[in-house]
This record gives structure tokens, sequence and C-alpha cells, in this order.
């Protein structure tokens, strides 16, 4: 097999394109990361980006989460339990948020944050952000 490792490309190439590594992490929440530790918090790659409000559903879950605790604006999320456990602290793209809340509507790797407004008004604000972005597992442990 040793004859063939000039065969191996350095660089995976992927039918649709370049495997790239993580993004550095943002320097502005360097100091976000814990005392002890001098890397970057683990990254779980590029994430689908939702939002919900208290008005979804027709108001029926308001503040409410899964996990008990109170929604807060742009502070909490809804994750799939299965990849990211409740309780941990996750930053999507600069915006730290904490998963609290769960949903029939999340799965694998999107996270659903938590907008305190009206719909029209989380939806302008999620076009603004975009609806995708870098994740990073701040605390907490990967599922």
């Amino acid at each position: 097999m040793l004859f063939l490792a000039w065969l191996i490309p350095e660089v995976v190439v992927k039918e649709y394109g370049v495997i790239e590594g993580p993004p550095h992490y943002p320097t502005h929440l360097s100091g976000l990361k814990s005392p002890d530790k001098e890397e970057p918090p683990p990254y779980l790659g590029v994430w689908r980006v939702t939002v919900y409000t208290p008005y979804c559903d027709g108001g029926v879950w308001g503040y409410k989460t899964a996990s008990g605790e109170t929604s807060e604006h742009l502070a909490t999320c809804a994750v799939d339990p299965a990849v990211v456990p409740l309780g941990s602290i996750l930053d999507v793209g600069g915006l730290p948020v904490r998963a609290i809340d769960t949903g029939s509507a999340v799965k694998g790797n999107t996270v659903d944050i938590f907008f305190d407004g009206t719909q029209q008004e989380a939806k302008e604000w999620l076009s603004k952000f975009g609806d995708s972005a870098p994740v990073w597992l701040r605390q907490g442990v990967a599922g």
C-alpha cells in the first residue's frame, strides 16, 4: 500500500469541492474561552439557523421551554438534544446562546434562536443574520 501513498492528494476533494477546516474562532470572543484552555472551543460546523417567537404556533408555547426555563431574546435556542445536550452554550456566528429548548422541526445540525418579537420582526432579523452560521460548543458536551 505504501507505493500508492503518492496518489493520495494532500487536500481531500469531495464531489462538490474542497473540504475546508473550521474557521478561526472569532477573536472578539476569545475572552469567553475557558481560562484553563488556550485553544478555541470545539467547532461543530456550519449549521442551519432558524428563529422562533413566543407567537409561533398561535402563541401556545409562549416563553416555556423543554427544560422548564424561560426563553430569552437572542440568548436562548432550541436544538436537537441528540446532537447537543440541553443546557449547553453555543456560539452561533458570534452570538452566544444557551440551548434550553427543543422542537419537532429542530433536527440534526439546526439551531432555532428565540426572538422576543413578532414573527415579521424575527424574519427580518434572520434575513440580516443569515440562515446558516459556524457553530462552536462553548460549554457542554457534543452528543
